[in-house]
């Protein structure tokens, strides 16, 4: 069987003897198509990867032309961020109760209003289903539950210095493998 260089070798070995076959002019013609048309590869690679950095940039931060799945990709992701955030403030002030969502629903649409105003740069919001789809995209469930989640976690474990049954779990599971294992005594 042969080696991967042998079969090289032997495929360079045929397409030279058949280049030797062909007019001198023709051997250079396709010479020179085949350097274009790795050149026009390896631009189009280019163009596609800096096409890729610049729609990821300008897909959340860029003004202009947007498509309406674009927008609301945007405006869904600048939603996920406010949950957070909003969750966070939430947990260390700490809100309580309704109060905790309402601050959420009214900061988090304005935030929305102001993002695709302000950063987005889009003013006809009917062309992407006007400002009632813009404002209630990725609310609810997405948004709210990553808000609540973020919420619980952060007041318990502020207010309360553990996070409540995972610490129990956490606790009971260290105290099994502590007592499984014999101490030595000094």
């Amino acid at each position: 069987m042969m080696g991967a260089s042998a079969r090289e070798t032997n495929s360079h070995r045929h397409a030279r003897a058949q280049t030797n076959l062909l007019p001198a002019p023709y051997v250079s013609y396709l010479a020179n198509m085949s350097k274009q048309r790795d050149a026009a590869a390896a631009h189009k690679k280019n163009d596609d990867l800096a096409e890729s950095d610049k729609s990821f940039a300008g897909r959340f931060f860029g003004t202009g032309e947007k498509s309406t799945d674009e927008l609301l990709d945007a405006i869904f992701w600048a939603r996920m961020v406010m949950a957070v955030v909003l969750g966070c403030f939430a947990g260390a002030v700490p809100l309580h109760g309704v109060v905790g969502y309402v601050v959420f629903l009214a900061v988090s649409s304005v935030g929305v209003i102001v993002y695709y105003t302000r950063v987005l740069g889009i003013e006809e919001d009917e062309e992407h289903g006007g400002r009632y789809e813009l404002v209630k995209e990725g609310l609810f469930p997405t948004a709210t539950a990553l808000f609540t989640l973020v919420w619980i976690l952060v007041y318990s474990t502020i207010h309360h210095g553990h996070l409540g049954a995972a610490a129990a779990v956490a606790a009971a599971a260290a105290a099994a493998a502590s007592e499984a294992v014999p101490v030595p005594s000094a």
